[in-house]
């Protein structure tokens, strides 16, 4: 039977924090070089990052952690624009 390693909660944050910095990472050479397309080709790379991870990757493991950074990107980002745009458009409502 195989032992897990366990990662302690300073080293879980800073991987996380690392994953964050390769989807950030992602988006800005995608926008920077495709503009506004950049932006659904970043997400679509990270996504497939994403996946890919949690697939293939041993539970537990260091790029399972920033496997999660990649994940909680996507979805802050996309909760973030959504919110952003239902925001937008009840500002223009009134013109």
């Amino acid at each position: 039977m195989k032992e897990e390693k366990k990662i302690d909660i300073l080293s879980k944050v800073s991987l996380i924090l690392i994953g964050v910095f390769v989807a950030s990472v992602i988006f800005a050479i995608a926008t920077k070089n495709f503009g506004t397309t950049g932006l659904y080709l970043g997400l679509l790379t990270t996504l497939a990052l994403s996946f890919g991870g949690f697939y293939y990757i041993e539970k537990g493991t260091v790029l399972r952690q920033i496997t999660w950074g990649i994940t909680v990107t996507i979805v802050i980002g996309v909760v973030g624009y959504i919110v952003l745009l239902s925001t937008v458009s009840q500002m223009l409502e009134g013109f």
